[in-house]
């Protein structure tokens, strides 16, 4: 098994490790962090370390064991649960859920990771925080989160040590990014911009044909924008990535906002400014406004709502759309 790694996640791998040495955490470690950030890679790597029988410092030696059995994904003291697999029902939930308890195969330590646990049914949730509450011995447990805890919040807090990771700065993103993709430095800002600062989600856009997506979907947005044909945007929005499309529309709204603003330093789709004008000079500041909450809106009903009618729910918001002066 072959694990990426990104320069960001150093700093971080080396603050865990010391404060585990220090045992400054409980069992149970929350981590705090956006999107595509690299979090999988990280507690990968804090795993291996951990189940490595052979450390040398803050380095895991690759070769006993308990690191070839990592590499090789088949180390049964390890647990990967992730909420976003599909693959994983509430059967094979429950049947790692009671693997828990079992003692270590290895005779050391097992680790759970649980990403975005509160995604699950309220009975898993309340499973997974019962267990939480009072940890089998030698079990320790890293959970990720990016999506909002709501009525879980207080009840995990009060069992886990928490650990805020940001996203890495401008500049080194940038470095990264340039030298990872060969494009020059104004796309790749562009890239980042319309990512969060997510650096690995700026690549992923610049290696794939997501850029050029982008670019159909702005241009053929202009020439639409004088007929008021909005439904014609439905076959370029609704694809495999609708919810990505999504967000550069609102992004795009929010640019022409910050335009009547004169908040022209904060603009984030900076190749796309004929486009901004065009809509500041089309729609109002409340009609903008409108728009952005409903396509908030629109994005957290597709996000809710297991197999749903993505074409419908899209069509639906296109109409709505009605050019306001």
């Amino acid at each position: 098994m072959k694990i990426k790694w990104y320069p960001w996640l150093s700093i971080h791998y080396q603050n865990i490790i010391f404060k585990y040495n220090k045992k400054i955490f409980n069992p149970v470690l929350l981590m705090e962090t956006p999107k595509k950030i690299g979090s999988f890679e990280l507690i990968w790597a804090l795993s291996t370390w951990m189940l490595c029988t052979s450390k040398i410092g803050m380095k895991f030696c690759k070769k006993c064991l308990g690191c070839c059995l990592m590499f090789s994904k088949s180390h049964p003291d390890w647990y990967f649960l992730d909420a976003d697999n599909k693959k994983i029902d509430a059967v094979s939930t429950r049947s790692i859920i009671q693997k828990i308890f079992n003692t270590p195969q290895q005779g050391g330590l097992k680790i759970i990771y649980l990403k975005n646990p509160f995604k699950f049914s309220s009975f898993i949730s309340d499973s997974l925080l019962k267990i939480l509450e009072e940890p089998p011995n030698n079990t320790f447990f890293f959970i990720t989160n990016n999506e909002p805890l709501k009525q879980y919040k207080d009840t995990l807090y009060s069992r886990c040590v928490k650990y805020k990771i940001t996203q890495p700065d401008k500049k080194n993103s940038l470095i990264w990014l340039k030298k990872n993709t060969l494009f020059e430095k104004k796309k790749c800002l562009i890239a980042l911009k319309i990512s969060n600062y997510s650096p690995i989600l700026a690549k992923n856009i610049l290696n794939s044909n997501l850029w050029q997506e982008r670019y159909d979907l702005f241009k053929k947005f202009y020439k639409l924008i004088k007929t008021n044909l909005f439904l014609d945007l439905l076959p370029l929005i609704n694809t495999k990535n609708y919810l990505l499309k999504i967000e550069w529309i609102n992004c795009i709204f929010l640019d022409s906002l910050k335009y009547y603003y004169k908040l022209y330093k904060n603009i984030q789709n900076i190749d796309q400014i004929k486009l901004i004008k065009k809509l500041y000079k089309n729609f109002s500041k409340k009609s903008l406004n409108e728009k952005i909450q409903s396509l908030l809106r629109c994005k957290k009903k597709l996000l809710k709502k297991i197999n749903i009618n993505s074409e419908l729910v899209i069509l639906q918001e296109l109409i709505k759309w009605k050019i306001n002066n």
